[in-house]
């Protein structure tokens, strides 16, 4: 049980390492991380006046799945995912 508690608590220290470098609002997106897999949720959206992009979302997805024991991100709860895919049809 005690490595179970240190691999998630060292999970959720490098999946907001990720989102601190992509400059993510961190008070309106919610993360977390069992057995594996990483789980997105809530308003993901930069913390500057930047426009975070679909492309955006799936580099950092794609960061989250190179980390130590993450199999899986799972970013189907955020609530602005339909409008970032909105965006990039509009393109």
């Amino acid at each position: 049980m005690e490595h179970s508690n240190q691999e998630k608590y060292r999970a959720m220290q490098e999946i907001k390492g990720v989102l601190v470098r992509h400059r993510i609002d961190l008070e309106q997106v919610f993360y977390s991380y069992i057995r594996g897999t990483a789980y997105l949720s809530g308003k993901i959206k930069k913390d500057s006046r930047e426009v975070l992009t679909l492309s955006v979302l799936m580099v950092i997805v794609d960061e989250i799945k190179r980390l130590r024991n993450v199999n899986y991100v799972d970013y189907s709860d955020l609530l602005n995912l339909n409008e970032l895919e909105r965006r990039r049809a509009k393109r």
